[in-house]
């Protein structure tokens, strides 16, 4: 998540890709979870938190968690958004911000314990086999359960914090994609109180460059519902959560676009394609259609062929 491939640079353990996939593909094939995300009505306030190596600066974040009494208003929506979940992982910014969130949730009912780098291992150890084994509702964290943490029954994961690290925000995320045969988790949700995924993006679109040089690539096509704080890809007019209806946006503009007006104008990018797969892709009340995707290295391209379709669709396809 920090060098890179593990076929580049100096004497590489390994020489070729055997096989690639990404996440869209394995949720797709029922091997992970679909996530859903909601922004949360509080936010952390980020305005003058300073960054050091590449990230928010902790201690600036940690006062920026107490403002308005943005923790104890989170801690409020979670609770409220996990009445129906089962397992939560919340990540706080600080060691002592984990052990006041933890606090808050016990204090309304909720068994919930914390974990830490400053917890011993024995103690870790029975709390991590306690939450798996269901006894306890939530577990607050800093700093750990990122990476090497497996506990497929998680289906809410809090971000009480921000992050400007594409490869923290994944693996973050990562925790709640697992699937869990043995109990029911349609769609893990995701409440984000730091911006992270309008900061970052769709999760199945952060690249290997992204993580290498630490920066997500472009503004993320992200927009959250004004009525239950679902968040979305932006070009989506409903929301899939309330059904909002987004007003339509003027498409008019103040400024001259130097743009390409026609498709012709566009100058195409040629892409080696490394592999190619097909699906039916069914839609209800619509004719089926072909669904083709084109791996080229990291980069994930896919087109619908429409030959069932009628008009210029099927025309389309045909040529």
């Amino acid at each position: 998540m920090k060098q890179g491939l593990l076929t580049e640079g100096d004497n590489p353990l390994f020489h070729s890709i055997a096989y690639e996939t990404d996440i869209q593909q394995l949720i797709d094939h029922g091997y992970l979870s679909p996530l859903r995300s909601k922004g949360g009505k509080e936010k952390i306030e980020l305005q003058g938190v300073r960054t050091r190596r590449g990230d928010f600066l902790a201690s600036d974040m940690e006062q920026a968690v107490q403002k308005n009494d943005v923790t104890e208003k989170a801690v409020a929506e979670i609770i409220d958004y996990g009445r129906d979940r089962r397992a939560w992982l919340i990540f706080c910014v600080s060691v002592a911000h984990a052990e006041q969130t933890r606090s808050l949730l016990v204090e309304a009912g909720i068994t919930a314990e914390s974990i830490t780098g400053r917890t011993p291992k024995p103690q870790r150890e029975n709390i991590l086999a306690d939450y798996k084994a269901g006894k306890i509702t939530a577990l607050t964290s800093q700093s750990v359960l990122t990476t090497g943490f497996d506990a497929p029954h998680t289906d809410l994961i809090a971000l009480l914090r921000a992050t400007k690290s594409p490869g923290l925000y994944v693996q973050i995320l990562g925790r709640g994609l697992r699937i869990s045969p043995d109990t029911e988790k349609a769609d893990p949700l995701v409440l984000d109180y730091g911006g992270n995924v309008e900061r970052h993006g769709p999760i199945d679109r952060i690249s290997t460059d992204s993580i290498k040089s630490g920066k997500s690539s472009g503004d993320a096509p992200v927009k959250e519902c004004p009525e239950c704080f679902e968040l979305m890809l932006a070009g989506l007019r409903t929301c899939p959560a309330c059904q909002y209806e987004f007003p339509a946006k003027d498409k008019h503009d103040s400024h001259a676009s130097n743009g390409a007006l026609l498709n012709s104008q566009v100058e195409p990018e040629w892409l080696d394609v490394d592999e190619l797969f097909y699906d039916i892709h069914e839609k209800f009340g619509k004719p089926p259609s072909l669904q083709v995707t084109y791996r080229c290295g990291f980069e994930t391209v896919r087109e619908w062929v429409c030959f069932e379709h009628g008009g210029y669709a099927r025309q389309k396809a045909v040529m």
